[in-house]
């Protein structure tokens, strides 16, 4: 049984980027511009940030990566820098075996 690390995928319109938090206090911040055609892709196992199919880490300020421990759950957090219209899925695999 392993930790399970998580993957968001934002869409919409965050000219100032976004916060995801975990309820344990690690936060993951991405300060560049997304929009509906250029979703952005957070990958927790990886570290990384992908955006039209580039690299785009450089955006992330703050790295403080979470995972779900077995047998645990989190209660993320969606904290966009300005609040307009969007969305954020979380995808994640379960890993009991």
């Amino acid at each position: 049984n392993n930790d399970a690390w998580p993957v968001f995928k934002v869409a919409g319109d965050y000219p100032g980027g976004f916060s995801i938090s975990d309820n344990r206090g690690s936060t993951i911040t991405y300060a560049g511009p997304v929009s509906l055609t250029a979703p952005v892709t957070i990958d927790a196992a990886v570290g990384n940030a992908i955006q039209s199919n580039s690299d785009r880490s450089t955006f992330l300020t703050r790295r403080e990566w979470f995972s779900i421990a077995p047998g645990t759950t989190i209660q993320p957090s969606f904290i966009p820098t300005q609040t307009i219209n969007g969305w954020c899925d979380i995808i994640f695999r379960d890993t009991w075996i």
